[in-house]
């Protein structure tokens, strides 16, 4: 599922136009989507809905609204911000024969649903005036919100927040926006559905997007005449004294995501809690003073490697991370206190021959690019693709929505997780599921995509099972099996 600028939205229906797909049907097929989506969540039969029309395409949309809902039974009136309404806007206007009234102070106070079609993607400055005190009068109300492509207010290409329509649902159409991915605009758009009003992506596949939201992958049966080599061996260098849980819930995540065989390895002093939490994995046991190259042996055999879970910072781990840098010549995931290491260290992957994803959170990130977490924060895209195409490494930059992208700047969004997966140990459990889809064969950056999706998922499984207060990330972890039945062909 694509994401696009505001320009390029247009372009597409623009393309989708000459291609025979009329805006008129373009128009309806918007109006329809929101319809059908408000239905499936409210009933509207004898329900009172307000519908603030604008005076572009998005007004147009809302007039299409209005109809529909009215046909279904809603008492609709149409809260008419335009007077005149030109082309295809205008003949929706026309079609609709329910009641029409100018805003007024309180026309919005006892509805039941409130439909926002007053500006669309084309909105390049603050709203105000009269505009601006619907909106807060909108926003104080107990009704159902629901914006139409995005929330009035919001700028198409931007994750800042103005004052906007806080929305509970939003449609949008064609592809997703950058408001609606990028924090804190995100917020204010609720849950955010995409209808592609009619036609296929194909109509414009030569339009550049930003990136793409990632969609549910799909896991394929397992053959019956299979054993443990077929999926793979991975290894995880991981855990440290005072981290056990760190190297137990990276193991949990690569066990329960399909690896053949799972080698820890583990420093000394913490084996005993490993081989009980985890008695499925392989025990490769080490003390600190060990020889780095002689440590890392059995892992560098291993289809894929993850270092840095637990791991902790001394000088014994830095050379541990530059030796495994150095050495591994497969995929390899640096999480954690490898990323830590690795900002004061990274010559060491510069060089390097390895297929590498690193999976820093915005503090981690923040060191790896030498700024501000503010910074980071503000231009999330912007440093993930920059440090991925430097480092010629895949980045997943962790957050309320994950960005994942390869040194050649293809980008992915991930819309799955919430907040309950906020917790300390989370992101094991994330490098832990990566490591294991490498190890069964898949790219690095397609293990990262599906591995993101698949923890969010999972987050989302615990979180409905425990509440978001309480969900742990072993909890997720629990709920893989259910993950990948569900994404099972």
């Amino acid at each position: 599922m694509r994401v696009f600028t505001a320009q390029n939205v247009k372009r597409a229906e623009e393309i989708a136009s000459k291609s025979g797909f009329s805006y008129f049907d373009m128009m309806e097929n918007a109006g329809k989507s929101v319809a059908d989506e408000i239905c499936k969540r409210k009933e509207v039969i004898g329900k009172t809905v307000k519908v603030l029309c604008g005076g572009g395409g998005n007004g147009g949309d809302g007039y299409v609204v209005a109809r529909l809902l009215r046909k279904k039974g809603a008492k609709v009136s149409v809260v008419a911000f335009a007077e005149n309404l030109s082309g295809t806007a205008g003949q929706m206007k026309a079609l609709f024969d329910g009641e029409t009234i100018k805003y007024n102070k309180g026309v919005f106070e006892n509805s039941d649903i409130i439909v926002d079609a007053l500006f669309g993607i084309g909105l390049n400055k603050e709203i105000s005036g009269d505009a601006a005190d619907i909106v807060k009068e909108i926003n104080i109300t107990k009704a159902f919100k629901v914006a139409v492509d995005i929330p009035s207010g919001l700028f198409a290409d931007k994750g800042e927040t103005t004052l906007c329509i806080r929305a509970d649902l939003t449609v949008t159409f064609i592809a997703y926006k950058l408001c609606q991915l990028i924090f804190p605009a995100r917020k204010e758009c609720g849950e955010i559905v995409l209808s592609k009003i009619g036609f296929d992506e194909k109509v414009y596949e030569d339009i550049e997007a930003v990136g793409r939201v990632i969609t549910p992958p799909r896991f394929k049966k397992r053959e019956s005449n299979t054993h443990k080599g077929t999926y793979g061996t991975a290894s995880l260098i991981v855990g440290s004294y005072g981290m056990a849980g760190a190297a137990i819930l990276s193991l949990k995540g690569c066990l329960l995501s399909g690896v053949g065989i799972a080698r820890a390895v583990i420093e000394e002093s913490i084996y005993p809690i490993i081989t009980v939490a985890a008695p499925e994995a392989v025990c490769d046991v080490y003390k600190i003073g060990d020889s780095c190259e002689k440590v890392i042996n059995n892992a560098l055999k291993s289809d894929a490697v993850l270092i840095g879970c637990g791991l902790s910072k001394g000088d014994y781990q830095r050379e541990l991370l530059i030796e495994t840098a150095k050495s591994v010549k497969g995929k390899l995931i640096i999480d954690a206190d490898g990323i830590n290491l690795l900002s004061e260290n990274i010559e060491c992957i510069e060089h390097s021959v390895a297929d590498i994803v690193l999976t820093p959170h915005p503090a981690e990130m923040a060191r790896l690019c030498k700024t501000s977490v503010k910074e980071i924060e503000s231009n999330r895209i912007y440093y993930c693709k920059k440090l991925a195409k430097e480092l010629s490494c895949t980045v997943a930059l962790k957050g309320a929505v994950t960005l994942i992208s390869n040194k050649y700047g293809e980008l992915y969004f991930n819309l799955t997780g919430n907040p309950s997966m906020a917790k300390g140990g989370s992101g094991d459990t994330l490098s832990g599921i990566i490591v294991s889809l490498a190890a069964q064969g898949m790219s690095s950056f397609d293990a990262a995509v599906c591995g993101v999706y698949v923890h969010g998922l999972a987050g989302d499984m615990a979180a409905e099972l425990d509440g978001e207060i309480s969900a742990l990330p072993s909890d997720m972890a629990r709920c893989l099996p259910s993950v990948f039945k569900k994404l099972g062909e």
